[in-house]
Formats: structure tokens, C-alpha cells, sequence
């Protein structure tokens, strides 16, 4: 496959063109995790792959429980699907927990099992009964049991949600709430000795794969290094999960400019040769009228390490810099082109600063109607 391909396949297997799901849950569940660290930004993630989007209805999933924020891979808040988060929990515990505790330590806070069972019971004790707080109505709780830096509290709210005691609340704009993520059987109950960090790889998740079979159905294309970095996983782990696909046949390779990338069997011809029914491939052709508005860490770009495919190395510094700040970027065909601002809808090519953005952009149908699509996910 040539690299232009494998851009194509990206995108289409993203739904970030020819979108195949209706509601917020079937995109997140397709996904597997979407980083949500900017929680405005991964709203508009969700709603930019549906057929219809609609911010109102992303954060009615979201209050509903259907999805669910938390910390996950990368040990970075993730949305999942609730039935995937409490199978991803115990892959991450471990290792997230080890993350989280010392990133305290390096920022002088001391966080003890102890001061971590206790904080657990006491999330416990004041969300039972369905109740949401948020972080600022949690603090005094815990001044009133003895723990008086708010940046300590910070850390033991975190680690509840690593634990899978807690998640998102409901919704409120500019601040984080927090609830039960299992009012019937927390998932903190369980003892990390218990689960070891390599043990439910290739367990079936609720889609009835492997988070192998789960990442490469959506991001395919992709390397083993890709898939590596987008489950936080090691390259033994990755390895172990992936070699049941390639077993039976669902997943196979190909070669571009020297890599091997592993792609779904039925999707390895090149797209200008897929079938016209195929919802997963597309004539190049078309390709080249496919302009979407994308938000910062968009899985089209943080979902891998072979980013160059979708954006030329000469212009990485305008998508993301060395400490890990993604900006929000448009893609036009195969190509991320340009910046855009969610404030004001204006947009920033990255070649030709000369040129006058709007008048550029808004001189070609295709960029009307992605800011059009924003405009209604908004108002949705």
C-alpha cells in the first residue's frame, strides 16, 4: 500500500468520512477509548463521527452513564464505554497507580495505601445513593477527615478513578464531577495483588474481541509501535494480543516504505480496488472532498506513533509540540492542512501565511460545510 492509502483506510476506518454510527456510544464503543484530557475537545471527537453531531446528545451520554470518563490508557483520561472501562480497569490499575503515585512523589506529596483505602471509603460514603459532586464540593469532605492539601486530595480522587471506585459525574461545564463508577460492586474492592498487569490482554471485551481486535478494526492501518503507544502497553504485551488476529486470519500485513503495518484481511487491497458496498473503503477520488474540523489529541493523530502519514514532518510543530500540547487541525483529503480556532471558527493554513485564511477557506464548499458541521454539533 502506498502511504496515501494507508491514509485513506485511517480515515474511513475513524469514521471521519462516511460515518456509520448514530449515537455517542456506538462511536466510543467502535473506538475503544478516545482521550478525553480536554473534555470540550473530546466531546466534539465523539460527536465529528456520527452521522448526526450533536454536543447535547455526547453529554447526555455521558450523564447517562452510557459513557464514561476515566483514567485508562497512558494513565491520561480516556472516554470508554462503561462496560469497557470495568474490563480495562484491571489491565491498567497497576501500572497506572504506580504512575500516579510517582508523579506525586516527584511533586513533594507522600500518598500511602492507607490514605488511599481511606479516601476510597470516604468517595464511598458521600456519592452513595446516585449522588454527583464536584471536585470543589468533594474537598471539604476531606478537610473534615483530616486531609488538608487540596493538591494531596487531587491525587487521591485520581487514584479512586484508576482504582475504578469512581468516574465522571454529571455534566457541568469548566468543572469535574465525580460519582460511583458501580454503586452495586465497586471495582476497588478487589485486590490489586490480584491482577496482574499482563493477565486480561486477550480477554474478550464486550464487543467479544481483544484490545487488539478492538484498536486495529478502528485504527487500521497501523504498527505494532502504534498499537503500542495507544494501550500503553509493552511491545511483549502488544505482541501477545495481536498474535491471536494474525492466528485466524483477521489480521494481515503490508509493506509501505519499509514498515509493516497490520491492517484487517478484508481491507489489504488497495482502496482505489475496494468494492463500491464496502463501508471501509473509498475511491481516492472521493477522498479529496473530505475536509473535517478535527479537536486537539484527535485519535487520528494521538492514536499513533506513524503520524507522518496524515502530517508531513515539517509542519508537526503547528499539530503538537515536545510536551505533549495537540492543537486543533483540519484535515482537507489525505492531509492535515492547517489550524483552526474553535472560538471564532477562522483558519490558519500551514503553508502560505501570506494568505488570507478566511477568504481561502471559505472560497471552497468543503470547508463551509465542515464549519457548518460545527456550528450544528454545537447547537445539537
Amino acid at each position: 500500500m502506498t502511504s496515501k492509502e494507508i491514509a485513506q483506510q485511517r480515515i474511513l476506518n475513524q469514521q471521519l468520512t462516511r460515518q456509520r454510527f448514530d449515537t455517542p456510544r456506538e462511536v466510543v464503543d467502535w473506538l475503544g477509548m478516545v482521550q478525553a484530557q480536554d473534555l470540550d475537545a473530546a466531546l466534539w471527537a465523539v460527536g465529528v463521527r456520527m452521522k448526526r453531531p450533536s454536543r447535547k446528545a455526547v453529554i447526555a451520554a455521558l450523564d447517562s452513564g452510557e459513557i464514561v470518563r476515566m483514567h485508562l490508557a497512558r494513565c491520561t483520561w480516556q472516554f470508554a464505554t462503561h462496560e469497557m472501562a470495568a474490563a480495562l480497569v484491571p489491565l491498567y490499575r497497576e501500572r497506572n497507580l504506580r504512575g500516579m503515585i510517582g508523579w506525586a512523589r516527584q511533586n513533594g506529596k507522600t500518598i500511602t495505601p492507607e490514605m488511599i483505602a481511606a479516601s476510597n471509603a470516604l468517595l464511598a460514603d458521600i456519592l452513595r445513593g446516585g449522588k454527583s459532586l464536584s471536585f470543589k464540593e468533594i474537598v471539604p469532605h476531606y478537610r473534615a477527615n483530616g486531609f488538608d492539601d487540596e493538591r494531596v486530595v487531587h491525587y487521591l480522587v485520581e487514584l479512586a478513578e484508576i482504582h475504578g471506585a469512581v468516574c465522571n459525574g454529571l455534566f457541568k461545564e469548566r468543572e469535574r464531577t465525580y460519582r460511583l463508577f458501580d454503586e452495586n460492586e465497586s471495582l476497588a474492592s478487589e485486590k490489586m495483588s490480584a491482577i496482574g498487569p499482563n493477565l486480561e490482554i486477550n480477554k474478550a471485551l464486550p464487543s467479544g474481541e481483544g484490545l487488539g481486535g478492538v484498536y486495529f478494526r478502528s485504527h487500521a492501518p497501523a504498527t505494532l509501535r502504534d498499537f503500542v503507544w495507544w494501550s500503553g502497553l509493552n511491545v511483549g504485551e502488544c505482541r501477545r494480543a495481536m498474535q491471536p488476529l494474525l492466528d485466524d486470519g483477521t489480521l494481515t500485513t503490508v509493506d509501505c516504505d519499509g514498515e509493516t503495518y497490520f491492517i484487517a484481511a478484508e481491507n489489504s487491497a488497495p482502496t482505489d480496488c475496494g468494492a463500491a458496498n464496502n463501508p471501509a473503503t473509498i475511491p481516492s477520488r472521493g477522498m479529496a472532498r473530505v475536509c473535517v474540523l478535527l479537536p486537539p489529541y484527535d485519535e487520528l493523530l494521538i492514536g499513533y506513533k506513524t503520524r507522518g502519514i496524515v502530517l508531513p514532518k515539517q509542519h508537526e510543530s503547528k499539530a503538537y509540540n515536545r510536551f505533549g500540547i495537540f492543537r486543533p487541525v483540519v484535515l482537507k483529503g489525505t492531509q492535515l492542512v492547517a489550524n483552526w480556532s474553535r472560538q471564532i471558527l477562522a483558519v490558519t493554513p500551514f503553508e502560505s501565511p501570506s494568505d488570507a485564511p478566511d477568504s481561502t477557506a471559505d472560497s471552497n464548499v468543503n470547508w463551509k460545510t465542515a464549519k457548518e458541521k460545527y456550528r450544528k454539533f454545537l447547537k445539537g
